[in-house]
């Protein structure tokens, strides 16, 4: 190991060395030294898990807003959904009616309210209702 590594450590460990070398010489010194040094500790720790605390109090705020907006856009789909199931059931019950009343004075009632049916669906083309 090269001279200059050695001084170099000497002398930066310097103080280290004569600071045990105090402490360990009353035993009540060694014991307030641990006691700062578990304190220390403790106070890195604490601030370590607060910031984590911070971190999911902002993920669960997040998560609530999220969950916030998609119960609105449920009900938007929901209000969305049932006036398009009311429009179509409107358009499937007037087609109906106008069965009833192709097929009210015909000798063949069945018939009639079938091709009366059958027009209507074939000007509709390949569309579904929606």
């Amino acid at each position: 190991m090269p001279i200059w590594l050695l001084t170099i450590g000497r002398a930066a460990f310097a103080p280290v060395a004569s600071l045990w070398r105090y402490l360990a010489a009353d035993w009540h010194r060694m014991a307030f030294a641990l006691l700062i040094a578990l304190c220390a500790f403790l106070t890195l720790r604490l601030h370590a898990v607060d910031g984590s605390r911070d971190d999911w109090r902002d993920k669960a705020q997040g998560y609530e807003a999220a969950a916030k907006a998609l119960a609105e856009a449920d009900k938007v789909a929901d209000r969305v959904g049932l006036d398009t199931a009311a429009q179509t059931k409107g358009t499937i019950d007037a087609g109906n009616e106008r069965a009833r009343a192709a097929a009210a004075g015909s000798d063949d009632p069945l018939k009639s309210g079938l091709d009366s049916l059958r027009t209507e669906g074939r000007d509709q083309g390949d569309k579904a209702p929606r």
